[in-house]
């Protein structure tokens, strides 16, 4: 089984038009050039913004379209090899509909429709060979600190997923 967990980074790279260079998955130029081995070349952040401007990202749509139609490319592509692809969208504060507690109180929550409308696309547009599950809900009922900022998660949150994971990963 093949396990991608991803979100945040995707979306930020699509709709707000920011490079990240840990997403795992969006980017051509990542596939290229490998995860953060660009860093190294890069000396100080005005490089990175200029990069970000160089960029020519198309329209939120079509750059989805291309994500989703990489996903189900490398989902049959694994299927040939005998194997089983896992989707996971990673949970964030600004989709939990959790109380704050602790660290988490700090941060406003915005918009995110968007968001949620990329969730939507993804998850209509994977084929059935690919097995999606959004986390977003995860920690809806917690009543403690999960998070350490708007999208890493403490020990505490890093634990309750791998057991959800793990708990999908059985199910098949």
């Amino acid at each position: 089984k093949i396990i991608i967990l991803f979100g945040f980074n995707e979306f930020q790279n699509i709709y707000k038009n920011q490079l990240f260079f840990n997403s795992p998955v969006v980017t051509p130029l990542q596939s290229l050039i490998g995860n953060n081995k660009i860093l190294k070349n890069i000396k100080n952040m005005s490089r990175i913004k200029e990069i970000n401007r160089e960029l020519k990202c198309e329209s939120p749509e079509f750059e989805v379209t291309k994500l989703i139609n990489y996903l189900n490319s490398f989902s049959r592509m694994v299927k040939l090899l005998g194997g089983d692809l896992q989707l996971y969208f990673q949970p964030t504060l600004e989709l939990s509909v959790k109380k704050c507690f602790g660290k988490e109180t700090q941060y406003q929550k915005q918009n995110m429709s968007e968001m949620r409308d990329f969730i939507k696309k993804i998850k209509n547009g994977l084929s059935k060979d690919a097995h999606f599950i959004d986390l977003s809900s995860s920690f809806d009922n917690i009543q403690h600190q999960i998070f350490v900022d708007q999208v890493h998660l403490g020990c505490k949150g890093n634990r309750i997923i791998s057991r959800i994971i793990i708990e999908s990963l059985n199910e098949k």
